[in-house]
């Protein structure tokens, strides 16, 4: 068990060490790629589909979620325009593959408007 702590340690530790001295570029090429790889998820698929419709779209953060049927609906934090966070939650619809419908969710938005935490 203290391997695998200690290894964690040291990957976490070359990780740090990578984004401290590491040049800028190559900083954002990998969390791009980070960015890109984790967001498979229906949940992240959903958060990043109504990210832009809030007041501070980078500060929004996934804090659950919950599936029913083809349903997906998420519970998320972004700030407000006082930037103080706020709860909000919306409905994304699922394909039969299990992932975010786009276009019915796209549909959806026009007839429920997203809550911006104002």
């Amino acid at each position: 068990m203290r391997k695998i702590g200690l290894f964690i340690l040291v990957l976490a530790g070359f990780a740090g060490l990578f984004f401290a001295i590491a040049p800028e570029n190559r900083v954002e090429k990998v969390v791009t790629w980070l960015k890109s790889n984790v967001q498979k998820d229906p949940a992240s698929q959903c958060l990043a589909l109504i990210a832009s419709d809030l007041k501070d779209p980078d500060s929004a953060r996934l804090s659950g979620f919950y599936v029913e049927a083809d349903t997906i609906t998420i519970l998320y934090k972004s700030k407000n325009s006082f930037g103080g966070y706020v709860d909000g939650y919306f409905d994304c619809l699922l394909s039969d593959s299990g992932e975010v419908d786009v276009l019915g969710t796209e549909l959806l938005k026009l007839s429920t408007p997203v809550d911006t935490g104002i």
